[in-house]
């Protein structure tokens, strides 16, 4: 009775999985339910939840895995959508297309240095930018990394109250799932 129970609720929290494409961990709650091993190398999101794990010397439960999968898919929303708004304010003001913007940028959490920005814009372009484009590039980079900086903070609380583990932790483990 208690087995057939646990096996109803992961295959209850798989399927919540699936519906989120949560990176992995549909798979992998199918996998211990049944008490299958995968073959195929673990997805950089089960990969930072088994570090999670290991940092607090007890490896996640399903629903703590579900709770931050749920959290880095959600910052990496947030994320994106500050990334494409500045972007397109970048895009309006230059006339450059977001596709050229996109790749002077670093990753999504990194800030972004507005004068070296410019100058590397400049430079691939071909084009010098009058004042009132530079300044409203320097706004949008600078509302850009404040807004990046305000995300990355926030999951890394929440994570950190999460799971256990020193804020320091979370923040160092970040870049295996690309934050």
């Amino acid at each position: 009775m208690i087995k057939r129970t646990i096996v109803g609720a992961v295959a209850v929290l798989s399927l919540s999985a699936q519906a989120f494409d949560l990176g992995g961990l549909a798979s992998s709650l199918t996998q211990a339910a049944d008490g299958s091993s995968a073959s195929a190398p673990a997805s950089p999101l089960a990969t930072f939840m088994d570090k999670l794990g290991a940092a607090r010397k007890q490896p996640l439960s399903p629903m703590d895995q579900l709770a931050v999968s749920t959290a880095v898919k959600g910052t990496q929303g947030e994320l994106n959508a500050a990334q494409g708004q500045f972007l397109n304010q970048a895009s309006q003001s230059t006339g450059v297309s977001q596709n050229t913007l996109s790749t002077l940028l670093p990753s999504t959490l990194a800030p972004v240095a507005g004068n070296k920005f410019i100058q590397d814009l400049q430079a691939k372009t071909g084009q010098h930018f009058a004042s009132p484009v530079v300044d409203t590039l320097m706004g949008a980079l600078q509302s850009r990394n404040s807004a990046v900086s305000g995300i990355k903070d926030t999951l890394i609380k929440k994570l950190a109250e999460l799971v256990g583990v020193p804020a320091t932790t979370v923040d160092t483990l970040l870049p295996i799932v690309g934050l």
